[in-house]
């Protein structure tokens, strides 16, 4: 995907599931130091953008020609 050409809708689909990912709440990495492993959830306000760009990926899933009875 680049500048000068739309997404792909593999590529669309790619970067839904990323985004659903992200948009969950709960940790996003765990740092480890020696026997200690901490949790680190994602930013608030990075989820709630996220949910914002994943509503943004479906409308341009429903509007891709290529669009044919792909799974949700």
């Amino acid at each position: 995907m680049t500048a000068d050409r739309p997404p792909t809708l593999k590529e669309l689909i790619w970067l839904r599931g990323w985004f659903r990912h992200l948009s969950t709440t709960g940790p996003k990495v765990v740092f480890r130091s020696g026997n200690t492993e901490t949790p680190h959830p994602f930013p608030e306000d990075s989820r709630l953008q996220c949910l914002n760009t994943l509503a943004q990926i479906d409308a341009l899933i429903d509007a891709h020609p290529d669009t044919t009875d792909q799974p949700k």
